[in-house]
């Protein structure tokens, strides 16, 4: 008897790691009776609670659903806004898969005050947890009965097999959600004086404005555009803001590109989907020593600094221009590795965790 099981999370947009991620279900609706549940249905944030926490949960109630599978959320906000549909899932026992992005369920499970019982009344009634590498099981220790298991990201169909030309020129790609805890500040601290000290490299700046908890939009937005303008007045032709970017000049601009520079300190930070693309494209990646980052790029992949160090940033890009044999090497290992994060092998780990009885 086949199963009905429906997929619950945001589409893009906005883009984001998880929205992108979420999307790649919309293939599995192929195999069997699964349907996808958007929860980012229209631009306006309270449409979408209201059609969460009232249209969603009467459709369970009223519907024979054998599994959910939901992106689980690390904030007080956001767990509200899944409660009604969880609680009823819970009541009709249906099959709960929970999809962890994010490096802070643990945290916030510690520090939920009043919400920690609901929390735990959930989580306790949860079958499966995925998470994205071995080091993240240790998100769910206040669960021991829940079966835990790893499936990492993946990178789209448009990003396998390209053809990389070697050596690349001496440019150097920003490519994240503009946010002042993605570092992007301090990324543009650092191109002044990488601009300055060698003339023939050229930086790509590409990603859309969004808050985060340390500035709103409109700041990190004014203050981005306040540095920015003064490297394009001294170096017009060097660095180029391009927006939000998608399709073939995203992959354009990583196959450009030598190092993917990621500096960031997100708090929720765990296995960006842009440092596999920026992989899959032949670039060394240069991140920080922030949550599992170490885990996942090695020497071998790049080098990882300190957060919120402008100073490394210039360090380890001169490091990397300056051994071009070294460089190779490391473009060549990441080209290499990213074949193991293909769209076809993450779907079929998905579809076996979720079909399985």
């Amino acid at each position: 008897m086949t199963k009905k099981i429906i997929f619950i999370g945001p589409l893009p947009p906005p883009i984001t790691g998880q929205s992108i991620s979420f999307s790649y279900l919309t293939k599995l609706t192929q195999k069997g009776r699964f349907k996808m549940y958007n929860t980012n249905k229209t631009t306006f944030n309270f449409f979408n609670y209201l059609d969460s926490i009232f249209y969603l949960p009467i459709y369970i109630l009223f519907n024979k659903i054998d599994s959910i599978y939901f992106l689980g959320s690390r904030s007080k906000f956001g767990l509200l806004r899944q409660l009604p549909f969880l609680a009823i899932a819970v009541l009709k026992r249906i099959k709960l898969i929970n999809h962890l992005h994010g490096a802070d369920f643990k945290e916030f499970h510690k520090k939920a005050g009043i919400l920690k019982s609901i929390i735990e009344s959930i989580y306790n009634n949860v079958d499966t947890s995925i998470v994205l590498l071995e080091e993240m099981k240790d998100q769910f220790i206040a669960f021991p009965k829940m079966k835990l298991e790893v499936v990492p990201n993946a990178i789209s169909k448009e990003l396998e097999n390209l053809d990389i030309v070697f050596p690349k020129e001496k440019r150097i790609l920003f490519l994240s959600n503009i946010m002042a805890s993605k570092g992007i500040i301090e990324f543009l601290t650092a191109s002044k004086q990488l601009l300055k000290d060698d003339h023939s490299i050229r930086i790509d700046i590409a990603g859309d404005f969004i808050s985060d908890n340390y500035m709103t939009k409109n700041q990190i937005k004014k203050k981005f555009f306040v540095l920015f303008k003064d490297l394009k007045d001294s170096f017009p032709e060097r660095i180029f803001y391009h927006g939000p970017v998608s399709g073939t000049k995203k992959v354009d601009l990583l196959k450009a590109s030598s190092i993917f520079v990621l500096p960031t300190y997100y708090p929720t930070e765990a296995y960006p989907i842009s440092i596999l693309e920026a992989m899959a494209t032949g670039n060394a990646i240069i991140t920080t020593k922030h949550n599992y980052l170490e885990k996942i790029i090695s020497e071998k992949q790049g080098t990882t600094i300190e957060i919120k160090n402008h100073n490394e940033i210039i360090r380890s890009v001169k490091r990397l221009f300056k051994d071009q044999q070294t460089m190779q090497e490391i473009q060549n290992n990441n080209l290499l590795l990213s074949k193991s994060f293909k769209l076809e092998n993450h779907l079929n780990q998905l579809y076996r965790i979720i079909k399985n009885d």
